[in-house]
């Protein structure tokens, strides 16, 4: 009986493990094959070899990008095709996957949201949105992070200066 009750226990932290940027995936899924939309999505052996050009650059970015296992973003440059109804889904599937609201930003007409997960002190997730009239962005980082890398992070992809816009402290 304890082995079935333990077997349980580990399918559940297993499947749980699994789902825990579903919210995310399923977003990026109904919007990345539409016209006008561009889907950016690095990790494992291109984060690698960016990793290894930034210190052959001789920049002090090795560091943080080694510590970076997924990056994605989904670009909507003529258009923000997002309904409101997707947008409220999105913002409530993320509170219910544990992400944090970290600040929101206006920069014009454009509301840009930044938000994050933690688990044991590191943040292993960060969220950037920026919703405008004519574009969306949804930027998604994952990793093993401290704050002090947030602060350093320099991404260039498009959407990526606006995390520049966490303050520096």
């Amino acid at each position: 009986m304890k082995r079935i009750f333990f077997s349980i226990c580990l399918l559940s932290i297993v499947q749980l493990g699994f789902s825990q940027n579903q919210v995310i995936e399923k977003f990026y899924n109904k919007y990345m094959d539409k016209e006008n939309v561009s889907d950016i999505h690095l990790e494992g052996f291109l984060l690698t070899m960016a990793a290894k050009f930034a210190n052959n650059d001789g920049h002090n970015e090795t560091d943080i990008l080694t510590k970076i296992t997924k990056l994605r973003v989904l670009l909507m440059e003529d258009q923000n095709m997002v309904d409101l109804a997707d947008k409220k889904m999105l913002q409530k599937g993320l509170r219910q996957e544990q992400f944090e609201e970290l600040m929101q930003i206006r920069d014009g007409k454009a509301k840009i949201d930044f938000m994050v997960r933690e688990s044991e002190g590191k943040i292993t997730n960060l969220l950037m949105l920026v919703d405008d009239k004519d574009s969306f962005i949804l930027l998604s980082l994952e990793g093993n992070l401290s704050w002090k890398d947030i602060k350093n992070l320099n991404i260039d992809v498009e959407g990526g200066e606006h995390i520049n816009k966490i303050p520096r402290a």
